[in-house]
């Protein structure tokens, strides 16, 4: 009788003629091993690594009576077979590494679990959230659910794994998809071409646009024409070292070891904590042609080190980088090597909405270049008597984090909170997360009123009297304000990313739900004027003593 077993199974592109064709050139010392077991013949190929303490007895050598001796060895091994006309890879242990990235068809493993699941027995979802970054989210429901309980938010969640239990017994008893299939089956060898062949049928099934039709919200683009245009969009700015809008970052929810990240070949094995953009100035030192661009991107790496500097996970810097432009009245978003396409529908939603945000009508003074958004609002509350000061009055209620209920509050009951358009540690969905969570609170929570109305009693005289006991949402609005570029005009809504728009209009909408009017506002940037940077630091720092004093604030805590 066979036993339950979980195997890893890759479909090898077309172009792929034979085993060899599918592996890393780089890779040496492979064991070739030819497998027969009936129905199933293929090449396994087997690595075996360098013999080596543990990384746990590295951490205790010289501290342990007797000393430690123990070794181990690192196995890795490739079954690559042919079935139904095509090729497969099997991999065993971590050896999906000694694959070539572009040999294997991307999703296959997400369209056998799409097609094959049962829709009602779902494990968990890894998705990939847009907005000015990319949040990798891994869910998984304590017991088989539908899709409902994984809580996925599909105008703005890219689905890039799913889990569950298949429906047809007879393939297996779960699927875990993603690129490659994680298939738990009862099988022997002989049966693997078999179950190749038959996933292969899975995977090229349109189910899913019944089972599961958020999938083609955001869609892959897999038309060559298509793909080569965007591509030459993309490498002919990154050529001409344009950057803006370009990010790097892994493409992966990262294993727990990993700890730092290294970039080669770089001058010095460059090392760096967090990976971001300005890591694209390596392999863009020059302006290059769009082909160049490209090829320095693909020659370009980043690695995920353990805390043994050894290489855990490795990426090109193609694999790495998320842009997102316009192309032929569509949203395209290239992000993890490949290019996705909005349904028109999503976005013209999306679009429509954002113009239809209004500004709130509040005279803001310009912000100073590279300004701190906390030095901003000083300066833009002592601007105005009918202002308070509200950034960094932190509210505490029981059992609850820290809450900023804005970051300015007016005599015409507005909260405002304010954030740079671009820039900043947080994306701007902190921002409207930020505004939702002191909506509710605000509305919820007496204690929370009775709170407010001590701070804002604080921040201006006469202030508290907004914070009653008893309020109407439908008295107050808020205010979402985003420091712009000097040069910025028209509807700031309109100007964010795609994604931004999404995140936006959620918020809107949940927070006109509970009565509140809401207001999008543009705070334009002025360049500092030419002079000595003392001089001009000097009187900086004499208007923050001022506005300091005046909103009975700390100095300390204005420069924070």
């Amino acid at each position: 009788m066979a036993n339950t077993r979980t195997v890893t199974i890759y479909l090898l592109k077309p172009a792929i003629d034979s085993p060899k064709a599918a592996l890393r050139e780089d890779i040496d010392e492979l064991r070739e091993h030819a497998v027969d077991a009936g129905e199933t013949t293929g090449t396994l190929f087997v690595q075996e690594g360098e013999e080596g303490p543990p990384d746990w007895a590295r951490f205790l050598a010289g501290v342990t009576e007797p000393e430690l001796h123990d070794r181990t060895r690192s196995v890795k091994a490739i079954l690559i077979l042919e079935a139904a006309g095509r090729w497969f890879a099997i991999a065993f242990g971590n050896a999906r590494h000694l694959l070539k990235k572009d040999a294997y068809e991307r999703d296959f493993g997400l369209l056998c679990a799409l097609n094959g699941v049962n829709p009602e027995r779902l494990r968990g979802a890894e998705a990939r959230t847009f907005d000015d970054h990319v949040l990798h989210t891994l869910r998984q429901v304590s017991r088989l659910s539908s899709l409902k309980s994984l809580e996925l938010n599909t105008d703005r969640e890219l689905v890039v794994s799913l889990a569950g239990q298949l429906e047809d017994g007879d393939l297996g008893k779960k699927v875990d998809g993603r690129d490659a299939v994680r298939l738990t089956a009862e099988l022997d060898p002989s049966q693997l071409s078999e179950k190749c062949a038959e996933l292969l049928r899975v995977s090229e099934l349109t189910d899913y646009r019944d089972r599961f039709p958020f999938f083609d919200t955001i869609k892959r683009v897999r038309d060559p024409e298509e793909i080569a245009r965007l591509n030459s969009k993309a490498f002919t700015a990154l050529g001409q070292r344009s950057f803006e809008g370009f990010d790097l970052f892994p493409p992966q929810i990262l294993s727990e070891e990993i700890v730092a990240f290294k970039v080669t070949p770089a001058a010095k094995g460059t090392t760096v904590v967090e990976p971001e953009a300005i890591l694209l100035r390596y392999p863009l030192r020059v302006p290059r042609s769009s082909t160049d661009a490209e090829a320095e991107l693909r020659r370009f790496h980043l690695s995920g080190l353990d805390a043994n500097g050894e290489v855990v996970d490795r990426w090109n810097f193609l694999e790495c980088l998320h842009w997102e432009t316009s192309d032929r009245g569509a949203v395209c978003v290239l992000d993890a090597g490949q290019w996705y396409r909005i349904e028109p529908s999503l976005s013209e939603d999306v679009e429509a909405f954002a113009q239809s945000l209004n500004p709130s009508g509040i005279q803001w003074p310009a912000a100073a270049l590279k300004q701190r958004e906390e030095d901003y609002c000083v300066v833009a509350a002592a601007s105005n008597s009918g202002l308070a000061l509200m950034d960094q009055r932190l509210i505490r209620l029981p059992g609850q984090t820290e809450i900023e209920a804005c970051d300015i509050f007016d005599d015409e009951r507005r909260f405002v909170h304010i954030k740079h358009r671009k820039g900043g540690s947080k994306p701007l969905s902190h921002l409207f997360a930020q505004a939702m969570v002191s909506a509710e609170c605000f509305v919820t929570e007496p204690e929370f009123r009775k709170l407010l109305e001590q701070e804002l009693e604080s921040a201006r005289t006469g202030f508290g009297q907004f914070s009653p006991e008893n309020v109407k949402a439908s008295d107050y609005s808020v205010v979402l304000a985003l420091i712009t570029s000097p040069t910025a005009t028209g509807n700031v809504a309109e100007q964010l990313p795609f994604f931004s728009k999404v995140t936006l209009r959620l918020a809107v909408k949940r927070l006109t739900s509970m009565g509140f009017d809401v207001f999008v506002d543009g705070i334009k940037t002025q360049m500092a004027p030419a002079t000595k940077k003392g001089r001009v630091a000097s009187k900086r720092q004499q208007k923050l003593r001022e506005v300091a004093k005046a909103h009975k604030v700390d100095l300390k805590t204005v420069k924070r």
